[in-house]
């Protein structure tokens, strides 16, 4: 395990920092993002994070706590996975990452425009950026 963290903390990253916000990422992983079709830029990275995050709770048997009358949002798939120890809430980031991915993911299902400072000026693109990182970490470390 000291192999692998070491190999991971080697890797090239980079300080994103967002209005006094701040967050490690892996600098080859840094996505870039464009100002055109906004909606359909959270619309897609949300559904790959879901995809991601389901992945998780169905590999650790965590179905049962998966809400039964609706597909569960990104914010309830976080805490389910900070219940149960999966994911470690980093001074807070992982829910209020989570609820900010969750809040312009239902904006732009409602059909609703999201605003350029919303997108690039928000913290959303670095929340996907952070849960993208997290969750490749966390991979690593179980291979």
């Amino acid at each position: 395990a000291d192999e692998i963290r070491k190999k991971l903390l080697e890797r090239s990253v980079e300080l994103l920092d967002h209005k006094g916000r701040t967050a490690w990422v892996k600098r080859e992983k840094t996505r870039r993002w464009s100002v055109d079709n906004r909606e359909d830029q959270v619309r897609e990275a949300n559904r790959n994070l879901e995809t991601k995050l389901m992945q998780i709770v169905r590999q650790r048997n965590l179905n049962a706590q998966l809400p039964r009358d609706r597909h569960p949002s990104i914010s309830e798939l976080v805490d389910i996975l900070i219940t149960n120890g999966v994911i470690i809430p980093t001074a807070g980031r992982s829910r209020e990452f989570a609820d900010t991915i969750t809040r312009l993911g239902d904006k732009a299902a409602r059909g609703e425009q999201i605003t350029k400072e919303e997108f690039v000026d928000g913290d959303y693109t670095l929340a996907i950026a952070w849960f993208e990182m997290e969750l490749d970490d966390m991979k690593e470390l179980e291979q």
